[in-house]
């Protein structure tokens, strides 16, 4: 999730689960905390660097309805920038068990695979 979404997220999403995780009723930038950018993917990749971050597979699998589409386009494009190896797909859904459902037969191969280097 990119720090756009955090902001913008309503109040009654945020608080559950967020809330918990980085401070409850807290609102727009007031989220973007030392919690959030201590765990934020985007910032972990942005630290780190291309060697380190390579030394995992990832599979980063979208809907382009979700709420999630743009954060998982931006760790797309950060690990592009890196030249982190990294498997990205977007395909028609949103962030529901129908999509998962639909998708977990090419993220297990995928995980399958990750065990066989």
């Amino acid at each position: 999730m990119d720090d756009d979404a955090m902001t913008g997220m309503d109040d009654n999403w945020y608080n559950f689960p967020f809330g918990a995780l980085y401070g409850r009723n807290l609102k727009g930038k007031d989220r973007l905390n030392k919690a959030w950018y201590d765990n934020s993917v985007l910032k972990l990749v942005e630290s780190k660097k291309t060697e380190e971050l390579s030394k995992v597979r990832y599979w980063i699998d979208c809907g382009d309805d979700d709420f999630l589409t743009k954060g998982n386009c931006l760790l797309h494009i950060a690990f592009t920038d890196k030249r982190v190896p990294h498997e990205y797909r977007v395909r028609d859904g949103a962030h529901t068990w129908t999509y998962w459902r639909t998708g977990i037969v090419d993220a297990l191969e995928f995980i399958g695979r990750s065990f066989h280097q």
